[in-house]
């Protein structure tokens, strides 16, 4: 069956880390609907939101009813992740999912089709280090790729 959507790439800021990486992630694509996964950094330099957090931005286009899964870990920082609908509103948000540590593990339904923003960002100011994320979902996303805003602070559940 094809799908004239086309395979997802990365922003700069965040692209798998290895040959054997890109490999894996298009058996991935192919196989399990979609998975976007990669390594990133969040360091000096990165856009920052409005209260001192670095961040990176990460988009994939999803379709209405789509159940995504979000997995987000640091062993250098406590991970922080917000979800940004289509409009740029928050839809999820979540910090330390009970029995992951400070890593992150959410499954979203996507309310409507569009393109979505995974904001990958810290608990707190000026935290820096490696990260791994993971999304992964039913339907093959349109594009994926990023680049940097500064959005305000969201609010904590």
């Amino acid at each position: 069956m094809s799908d004239s959507r086309a395979c997802p790439s990365w922003s700069s800021a965040f692209t798998p880390s290895s040959p054997l990486l890109r490999i894996l992630l298009a058996v991935s694509l192919s196989l399990a609907g979609w998975a976007l996964a990669g390594a990133g950094v969040l360091a000096p330099g990165d856009a920052q939101l409005a209260s001192g957090e670095y961040y990176d931005r990460v988009t994939f286009d999803g379709v209405a009813g789509d159940e995504v899964h979000i997995e987000l870990a640091s062993t250098a920082f406590d991970v922080y992740l917000v979800l940004l609908d289509p409009n740029d509103r928050v839809l999820h948000e979540e910090d330390d999912t009970p029995g992951l540590g400070l890593d992150v593990r959410a499954v979203v339904r996507l309310p409507v089709s569009g393109s979505y923003t995974v904001l990958v960002t810290s608990a707190r100011p000026n935290e820096t280090g490696a990260y791994r994320l993971t999304v992964a979902g039913a339907g093959a996303p349109a594009a994926a790729g990023g680049s940097p805003s500064s959005p305000a602070r969201p609010g904590r559940a």
